[in-house]
């Protein structure tokens, strides 16, 4: 324990030099959100390729969506009985002389157009670097979870890494114990806590105390992440079902407010939205190549699925032109033609022609 608590201070050291360099913070680039890889048996545990690529399915959905809840959907759950169709490519790794690995790429863009038709959130890159400030009480002691007999910080950081949450526990050393203490944490007094984060550049700041007992255990939370703040507590039996429905909350409330700041942003700066159904796409490789190619127009900042159905699809265009400017920006590669008969209230319409 005590060597984990050592290697984490380090990484905090050398994320504190990174953002100081940097000037500002930002949101972080997680790793890759598609591809995963999962530790097996070196002996026999290859042979239930099924059930891997199955376990392997459901991890990056959590990741992607961000909360486990989103396996409760009906088309998810259709979807988890054939997990071959999103996998792009796979292979073996010989880890230990006893311990192997499976790593496994999924297709982006099935898996966002399953997380779309299932009405289910898709988290992106990047993601806000959050500063977790969480104390421990038992039995009228208050320590710090690095600080911790129990390995409560580490179980937390599992439930984050899971969910692909970028995250920092703070290093608690003399600059911060002469400002802040645990009961700072347990009485809620956000300043002083606010003003101790600063050093640490976090795009949030989550401050808790979880309070341990043998019959039921309490936890209560409040998230910072610029103006806003979100309160949230929990109780049960045991302290590793607390912190899983913290990470499930916390990373429905970050991802609520990144799409809060998102379309703040985007109105403030006159962002025009263009609906736009393409037809013709027959297969899951031609809605793959359709959706790249209009996320590579120049014109166009976003690109949201609207509606999905046989053989076509309705997008909604992030740009800052006008609809003729931009319909003439998707012809030039003739990759997609315009339909004008098909155009319904100024919505634009293409056919996919010859590939790009």
């Amino acid at each position: 324990m005590r060597h984990r608590h050592h290697g984490l201070k380090v990484q905090l050291l050398l994320i504190g030099l990174l953002m100081n360099c940097m000037g500002t913070a930002s949101a972080y680039e997680t790793k890759p959100l598609y591809e995963i890889e999962l530790s097996i048996a070196a002996e026999g545990g290859a042979s239930d390729q099924p059930k891997l690529m199955t376990e392997a399915f459901k991890n990056i959905l959590i990741r992607v969506g961000g909360t486990h809840t989103i396996l409760e959907s009906g088309p998810i759950i259709d979807a988890l009985s054939n997990p071959d169709k999103y996998v792009t490519q796979f292979s073996y790794h010989q880890r230990l002389a006893t311990e192997r690995s499976i790593k496994v790429n999924f297709n982006k863009n099935l898996i966002n157009q399953l997380l779309a038709k299932a009405k289910q959130p898709i988290w992106e890159n990047p993601r806000p670097l959050t500063l977790v400030w969480l104390a421990i009480e038992k039995n009228n002691i208050l320590s710090w979870a690095g600080n911790s007999p129990t390995p409560i910080g580490a179980e937390f950081e599992q439930l984050l890494n899971k969910r692909a949450m970028p995250y920092v526990f703070p290093l608690l050393d003399l600059t911060d114990t002469q400002d802040i203490s645990e009961q700072n944490a347990c009485d809620q007094s956000i300043e002083p806590l606010r003003q101790a984060s600063k050093r640490y550049h976090p795009d949030a700041i989550l401050v808790g105390c979880l309070k341990e007992d043998s019959a039921l255990s309490t936890v209560r939370w409040i998230l910072l992440k610029n103006e806003q703040q979100i309160q949230f507590e929990f109780s049960a039996n045991e302290t590793n079902e607390l912190l899983s429905l913290t990470a499930e909350s916390l990373a429905k409330n970050l991802s609520n407010m990144a799409t809060a700041t998102t379309a703040t942003v985007t109105e403030t700066q006159g962002t025009n939205h263009v609906t736009l159904t393409v037809s013709g796409i027959e297969n899951a490789e031609l809605y793959s190549q359709v959706l790249e190619y209009l996320r590579r127009l120049p014109a166009v900042s976003e690109v949201e699925i609207m509606q999905l159905f046989p053989e076509k699809v309705i997008f909604d265009l992030h740009t800052k032109t006008s609809n003729a400017t931009i319909a003439k920006s998707i012809t030039e590669d003739h990759f997609l033609t315009a339909n004008p008969t098909l155009e319904v209230n100024g919505a634009l319409s293409f056919t996919v022609g010859d590939k790009p």
